[in-house]
């Protein structure tokens, strides 16, 4: 006795099948390539081996060091324009919105450096800070003068901020605890310096004499 016979699927439902069957094998088929074939790394930068010039540490001892020295300088001018000190209110009102400038920009000066690049950040911030602190020694009054020095403070603090990174775009791990203990010796000695210098300034010539010869010594640096 043999028992009742299975009818087959009507054709289009059988097309429907392997249609479906075909889809589900080539999705397969793509997540396993999407997890085999790793995807380029667009922040990635690649140099063409040791004879490229565009790689800083292919260059000379000699040139990755004068780099070095110039961020150095830079970092000791910033610091230098914020010790023309008087015992006034406006001063300690003009000093503190220094350094308010100095905690803001990193901020976005940090990002900006990994976007676009380092040099075009330095160039930017050395013309912006060159521009504003010869504004605030041509202040005609207190709230220009406060307003300049904040914008002075955000992107005076550049070389400081992008220093640590300059000297890791530079140097090999063999000379980056050199580098930077070399370069540092510019934060260090600013601090000795500046009050003989802004002192001396701010006692025969004025406070605005001390912003002049700031605005002097960024041009310096920017040639």
């Amino acid at each position: 006795m043999t028992g009742p016979k299975r009818e087959s699927p009507p054709p289009h439902v059988h097309e429907a099948q392997t249609v479906l069957a075909q889809d589900q094998a080539q999705e397969k088929d793509t997540v396993h390539a999407g997890t085999t074939e790793a995807e380029p790394d667009l922040y990635n930068v690649a140099w063409n081996g040791k004879e490229d010039v565009s790689n800083p540490k292919n260059w000379s001892a000699r040139s990755r060091w004068v780099q070095l020295t110039i961020l150095g300088l830079l970092n000791f001018v910033t610091l230098v324009s914020d010790l023309d000190t008087h015992n006034s209110a406006l001063t300690s009102l003009s000093l503190s919105i220094y350094v308010v400038g100095f905690a803001l920009r990193p901020l976005i000066t940090a990002p900006l450096s990994e976007m676009y690049g380092r040099i075009i950040v330095y160039h930017i911030s050395s013309l912006l800070f060159l521009a504003f602190t010869s504004a605030s020694a041509a202040s005609s009054n207190i709230g220009m003068f406060i307003a300049f020095r904040f914008f002075s403070g955000c992107v005076g603090i550049t070389p400081a901020a992008l220093l640590g990174g300059s000297i890791g775009d530079l140097m090999p791990p063999s000379s980056m605890g050199k580098a930077t203990g070399s370069i540092a010796i510019g934060s260090l000695i600013a601090p000795l310096i500046a009050p003989v210098i802004g002192g001396y300034l701010s006692e025969y010539a004025g406070w605005r004499c001390v912003l002049w010869l700031n605005t002097i010594l960024v041009r310096i640096g920017k040639l």
